[in-house]
């Protein structure tokens, strides 16, 4: 099977829903890309971090089972162009807690776009990255452990090159505590991610 972020990245970051994003936050289609490449394997690794604990992992896979069943996947370009923002926002805060705002500047400082248009853009892919678990959670009759298991393989599959560029997020996300990160949104935003897709 065609590994996670990849199947994510197909289906978003390419072709027609590539460009409907890219209307819809009004960005680029080369800036929104590169912001979805930085979001999507962002957020599996968040999902994954989160189920390393038991009641993460059991937070996440009832929320599967109450509200992402898939069929989201069915109706891609409603849910492009008319995102649920109350779901998108909701998922954010589990998956990034308080440093949403600073993955929010950091990436927009990475990839040229303001900070409207990432969020948008972040409001709108979570809920489809979520439908995304959620079939494959229902295909294959996930369980709570089984469930931490595919998020840590998939996680782990990110390509080593993209993973030596996703090195900088990856650590600002796994610092614990929830305080003060405007330290992290200027370092971020003085080059520590602007470097990313200039090697």
């Amino acid at each position: 099977m065609e590994k996670m972020v990849g199947q994510l990245v197909n289906m978003l970051a390419k072709g027609g829903n590539l460009s409907q994003l890219s209307d819809a936050i009004g960005g680029s289609p080369r800036a929104t890309r590169s912001a979805l490449e930085l979001l999507l394997p962002s957020m599996i690794h968040a999902m994954n971090r989160n189920t390393n604990s038991r009641d993460g992992a059991d937070s996440l896979l009832n929320a599967l089972k109450r509200d992402h069943d898939g069929s989201i996947l069915e109706r891609l370009g409603e849910a492009i162009s008319r995102p649920d923002e109350t779901s998108g926002t909701g998922i954010l805060g589990h998956l990034f807690g308080s440093k949403t705002r600073a993955v929010e500047s950091g990436v927009g400082r990475a990839t040229g776009l303001d900070a409207g248009q990432i969020t948008r853009l972040m409001i709108t892919v979570a809920p489809i990255v979520l439908g995304l678990l959620g079939k494959l959670r229902s295909q294959k009759n996930l369980d709570t452990d089984a469930l931490s298991n595919l998020l840590g393989r998939a996680d782990a599959e990110v390509r080593p090159r993209t993973r030596k560029r996703l090195s900088p997020l990856m650590q600002f996300l796994d610092q614990d505590g929830d305080g003060d990160v405007s330290g992290e949104v200027i370092r971020i935003g003085t080059g520590l991610l602007g470097r990313l897709f200039r090697k």
